[in-house]
């Protein structure tokens, strides 16, 4: 018995992006309660739906898109590595890229790096640097573009647009907006609403470019003809009936009766 999963892309790209409509909508709802009615809890509302949060229902579902580029980049992997092509490894390499975004969208290392840079090891910047975690994070994004040039190229005309497109998205939420997000916070301060206005934009870019980038892989996947079926299920019935039959046993009779002395 087989078990088909059928996706349709351009179905799931627009449910997907209606979701971000959602939280982009209950973030800054939340935000107008916070700075503008002098409600910072609401319920917890505020909290729960903030963009710009930690452990909540917008970085859950941003881990989510992470994760699922990085199931799709896998089995891309496994079957290029069937088809014997040379940049197979480079999808894996992205598969796992992506999966550990995902958990560090989860546990916020960035976060960390910034906090350990300016409070532990007493090294300050300012401006478009302020959250010093985007430095490293502007040479790893580098250094990974360089050794993709040759890959991304060799890409068909249509998912090479994507790619560069929904990657150019991501790349301009989480640095270019991050950025500008320290300069902001420097003048203005964290509890500010120009601050916040402008990290809820960064994070819609993000999740925006994921959705993109998640759409560009079910789509090629659909040329590899991996989409029409997605898992082979072997299954069988719990109650296995075995039965002889009566031929059989009457000729193994006569059989033994014939070669008796």
């Amino acid at each position: 018995m087989k078990v088909e999963i059928q996706l349709k892309p351009k179905a799931i790209f627009f449910i997907l992006l209606l979701i971000v409509l959602l939280l982009l909508t209950a973030s800054l709802t939340g935000q107008y309660f916070k700075f503008f009615l002098g409600h910072d809890y609401v319920f917890g509302f505020v909290k729960k739906f903030s963009l710009d949060g930690e452990a909540n229902y917008p970085t859950w579902f941003a881990s989510f898109l992470l994760l699922s580029c990085s199931f799709f980049l896998f089995l891309i992997a496994r079957q290029k590595r069937g088809m014997k092509d040379p940049f197979y490894k480079k999808w894996f390499v992205l598969a796992l890229i992506f999966f550990a975004l995902s958990i560090e969208e989860i546990a916020g290392f960035h976060e960390l790096i910034f906090m350990q840079t300016r409070y532990e090891f007493g090294l300050e910047f300012s401006g478009a640097f302020f959250f010093s975690w985007v430095i490293p994070a502007l040479i790893i994004v580098t250094v990974i573009t360089l050794s993709y040039i040759k890959f991304l190229f060799h890409l068909p005309r249509r998912t090479k647009f994507l790619f560069i497109l929904s990657g150019s998205i991501y790349t301009f939420g989480a640095l270019g907006f991050e950025m500008l997000g320290g300069v902001l916070f420097e003048t203005y301060g964290y509890e500010s609403f120009i601050y916040a206005f402008t990290t809820n934009i960064e994070e819609c870019l993000e999740m925006i470019g994921l959705i993109l980038f998640l759409y560009s892989l079910m789509s090629y996947l659909e040329t590899l003809g991996m989409q029409k079926t997605l898992a082979d299920i072997p299954t069988r019935s719990p109650v296995t009936k075995i039965s002889r039959p009566q031929a059989s046993q009457k000729t193994a009779t006569k059989s033994l009766s014939s070669i008796r002395p």
